[in-house]
């Protein structure tokens, strides 16, 4: 790190978008296929001490656009954007196909989930014109409250002590 130089890399998936570290150290890397769908988007599940890729999970339908990968607060469940919000544990064998929840009206730009009790936090950008909400969702995609923010808000960080 003092001398600001690579000392290592791992090949993912075109344009990885986002990253975590699951409670068994393993890290996650959501990557988009590129901004064209040059590639179909994938999920890649790495060993940080191999640097060997585990598993990766490649999206049916090579215009989605997951991103924002998330872990809930015990690191035993992923959570990313696609439209909706969709969850899955880390042990799944495939990506989930429906989503927690849809979204009716909503256009989902950001995600984030408290470390602490696992509410989602999804930010949605409406028109990008206008000021955006951030909504507030249960673990189980129960819907708790909504929140007035500014024009496209975006990442979403949480003080916890």
């Amino acid at each position: 790190p003092a001398t600001n130089q690579v000392i290592d890399s791992v090949m993912t998936g075109k344009e990885p978008q986002s990253m975590v570290v699951d409670k068994n150290e393993k890290l996650w890397v959501l990557c988009s296929g590129g901004w064209m769908g040059d590639e179909f988007p994938t999920l890649y599940r790495i060993n940080p001490q191999s640097l060997e890729t585990e598993n990766i999970f490649t999206f049916d339908d090579i215009n989605s656009a997951p991103a924002w990968l998330c872990a809930n607060g015990n690191a035993d469940s992923l959570f990313f954007i696609n439209g909706g919000i969709y969850t899955m544990p880390i042990s799944a064998a495939d990506l989930p196909d429906q989503p927690l929840n849809a979204p009716e009206t909503h256009l989902f730009n950001s995600l984030a989930v408290h470390p602490k009790t696992s509410e989602i936090f999804v930010a949605d950008a409406i028109d990008y014109q206008q000021k955006g909400l951030v909504l507030r969702y249960r673990a189980d995609g129960t819907f708790i409250a909504e929140y007035r923010a500014g024009i496209v808000p975006g990442r979403m960080v949480f003080a916890v002590k």
